[in-house]
């Protein structure tokens, strides 16, 4: 049996054009070629999860350059005198300790959720080639 690669219409023998895209039809894969076909198939799968994943880290490595940027700036100003001459180094370093704590936990979650969503994409994908096979 012929099918339209692109509309996915199935047409009996004799045919050789699809009537509504005009391409040439294709014969209809075997159990065999099939799980070629879903393999290649695969990462169209979950498209949106897969960018949402992307995004995640990016964001991620943003924050955690910005972090790093910020902790160097603060680090920077804490060796400047401050009011009077009296240096105000201890609160500053104190701060920019305490921005890199927070910078590196919102960049362990950001990292977290994005891993997460491929480990859950991961699984369900392997689910499907299981029930496939049996």
């Amino acid at each position: 049996m012929k099918y339209c690669p692109k509309c996915n219409s199935e047409y009996r023998e004799g045919f050789d054009l699809c009537s509504d895209c005009n391409i040439p039809l294709l014969e209809k894969p075997t159990p065999k070629d099939s799980s070629n076909l879903t393999e290649k198939n695969e990462i169209n799968n979950f498209y949106a999860l897969r960018t949402v994943a992307s995004i995640l880290k990016v964001l991620a490595w943003i924050w955690a350059i910005f972090t790093i940027i910020g902790f160097i700036v603060i680090i920077g100003q804490s060796h400047q005198e401050g009011l009077f001459g009296v240096s105000s180094g201890g609160p500053n370093i104190l701060l920019a300790l305490f921005s890199l704590f927070i910078g590196a936990i919102v960049f362990l979650f950001f990292y977290a959720i994005s891993e997460s969503i491929l480990v859950i994409i991961a699984i369900e994908e392997n689910t499907r080639k299981i029930s496939e096979k049996t």
